[in-house]
C-alpha cells in the first residue's frame, strides 16, 4: 500500500539582521492570482509564513524518497508579490543608493548564487545581499516610451523568460521615436526594451492583479535545466526540498542626540558616551538654541530590533544624568543637508 502525504517542495526566507533572530517580519509575501490558479491546478500548496513562506506538494514514497505523482511542467513559474503592511522596511533596510520609491525589488531562483552551501534569490555574488542589482523599473497597464532619434525605429518589448515579443513601428516626430504598450496583452516578468534590436532598458511587467503597494516580486521557477542546488525536483519527480534565502542588510544611520536644558539650570555642557564592550564614539556641539546640545556618532551604527544599551549622557562635571539613553526611533531617520542618514531623538534634562 503507498503512503500519500505533503512535503515542502520549497522554502522562502526573508533574512535581515535588523532583527535579533536574522529573519525579516516586516514583509509580507502573497501569490499572485495566476499563481493561485496554478497551484490549484496543480495540486500544490502555499503556507504564508510571518518570514516567507513554503511550498507543498502531495507525494508518493519511491523507495527512500518521496516523489510527485505528477511532474510539474516544465517550465513552470510561480509568483509571489511583497508588501509592507506594516510600513517600516525602508525606514530599516539598507537600500542602494540608486533606490526610489516606486521601483521593484526582483528575486528569482534563476539566479545562481550560493552562499555557505545555501541557493540565494539575490544577484549580488561579492555581498551575497539585496543590493541595486536586485531593482528594476516596474510597469503595469502600459509603458510608454521615447527618444531622440534621425530615422524612424522598430520599438520591441520582449520578454525574457517566454520570448514573447510586442512591436511598434515609430515613424520620426519632431526628432523623436516613440512607442505605447499595451500590457494587458504582455506576458509578466522581465522584458527588454529594444530599439532597432539593439536593448536600451529592462523593465519588469507586472499582472494587472499585483497590489498598488507592491514592493516587490518573488519568482520561482521548476526548469529541468536549473543548477542542481537551485532544483527542488528531479527530472524523474523526486523532490529535493530546497530553502530560497533572501538576505537584507539593516540601515545605517548616526545616532543623533538632540538634547535640550528645560529642569537643570546649573547644566553648561553635555556629553554622550558608550564604552565597552562595543564602544561608540560621539561628537557634541552647542545647538542653535541656548541650553542646547547635539552629540552625533562619529560614524554610522547599524539599526537593531534589540537596542543598543549603556549608552550615557553626561553633564560638564563628567556626571551621569541618564545611565541609559533610548535608541532613536525608526521614525526619526533622516537624510539631511549634508547628505548623511542620521537617526534622530530629542532629549530633556
Amino acid at each position: 500500500m503507498s503512503t500519500i502525504k505533503y512535503i515542502a517542495l520549497c522554502k522562502l526566507l526573508l533574512q535581515h539582521n535588523y532583527y535579533s533572530n536574522g529573519e525579516c517580519r516586516a514583509l509580507s509575501l502573497m501569490p499572485s492570482d495566476d499563481t493561485v490558479a496554478a497551484l490549484q491546478r496543480l495540486g500544490l500548496k502555499w503556507l504564508p509564513k510571518t518570514t516567507g513562506g513554503e511550498l507543498y506538494g502531495k507525494v508518493v514514497k519511491d523507495g527512500i524518497n518521496w516523489r510527485l505523482p505528477n511532474k510539474l511542467p516544465d517550465p513552470m513559474h510561480l509568483q509571489f508579490f511583497l508588501t509592507d503592511p506594516v510600513g517600516s522596511f525602508l525606514s530599516i533596510t539598507q537600500m542602494p543608493a540608486g533606490f526610489k520609491p516606486g521601483q521593484l525589488m526582483v528575486f528569482s531562483n534563476l539566479n545562481n548564487n550560493l552562499f555557505n552551501g545555501k541557493p540565494l534569490l539575490v544577484k549580488n555574488t561579492g555581498t551575497h545581499l539585496f543590493s541595486q542589482q536586485d531593482i528594476v523599473e516596474k510597469a503595469q497597464g502600459s509603458y510608454s516610451f521615447s527618444k531622440n532619434e534621425v530615422a524612424p525605429a522598430v520599438i520591441r518589448l520582449q520578454n525574457q523568460n517566454t520570448g514573447q515579443i510586442l512591436e511598434v513601428e515609430s515613424p520620426l516626430y519632431k526628432g523623436k521615436v516613440s512607442a505605447s504598450f499595451n500590457l494587458a496583452q504582455a506576458d509578466t516578468g522581465f522584458a527588454n526594451l529594444l530599439l532597432n534590436g539593439v536593448p536600451e532598458k529592462t523593465i519588469y511587467v507586472l499582472p494587472a492583479s499585483a497590489p498598488g503597494n507592491v514592493m516587490g516580486i518573488v519568482d520561482i521557477f521548476y526548469k529541468g535545466s536549473l543548477p542542481a542546488d537551485y532544483q527542488f525536483m528531479s527530472v524523474s519527480g523526486i523532490v529535493n526540498t530546497r530553502t530560497y534565502l533572501i538576505p537584507f542588510a539593516t540601515a545605517q544611520a548616526r545616532f543623533r542626540y538632540k538634547v535640550q536644558r528645560r529642569f537643570n539650570e546649573n547644566l553648561t555642557s553635555v556629553s554622550v558616551e558608550k564604552i565597552n564592550p562595543g564602544a561608540i564614539a560621539f561628537n557634541t556641539v552647542n545647538g542653535a538654541e541656548p541650553g542646547s546640545f547635539i552629540s552625533t556618532s562619529s560614524t554610522a551604527i547599524g539599526l537593531r530590533e534589540e537596542p543598543i544599551k549603556g549608552i550615557t549622557l553626561k553633564n560638564q562635571s563628567n556626571k551621569i544624568i541618564i545611565p541609559n539613553l533610548p535608541n532613536p526611533s525608526i521614525s526619526q531617520i533622516v537624510t539631511d543637508t549634508d547628505g548623511l542618514v542620521y537617526a534622530d531623538m530629542l532629549v530633556s534634562v
